[in-house]
């Protein structure tokens, strides 16, 4: 559960536009993998494929996933 949240929070952040400085961000969940595992150690943003677009990686028990976007397909980098 807790890894859920951690993942929905960071995709609601990134998808969203750029907003002025007044506007209240608006946050709309989108679940990317409820089943990643036990503990969701780590989540960050990067350019993984190169193609300008910001990825997923999280770090799971025993697992470095990579979802890649902008259809979040995973992708297991380490095993």
């Amino acid at each position: 559960m807790r890894s859920c949240l951690c993942l929905t929070i960071l995709t609601a952040w990134i998808c969203q536009p750029a907003l002025g400085a007044d506007t209240f961000p608006q946050f709309k969940e989108q679940i990317i993998d409820a089943n990643i595992g036990k503990v969701c150690y780590a989540v960050t943003i990067a350019d993984v494929d190169g193609d300008d677009r910001q990825d997923i990686v999280a770090v799971s028990e025993n697992r470095v996933l990579w979802y890649q976007a902008p259809d979040w397909k995973m992708r297991v980098i380490i095993q």
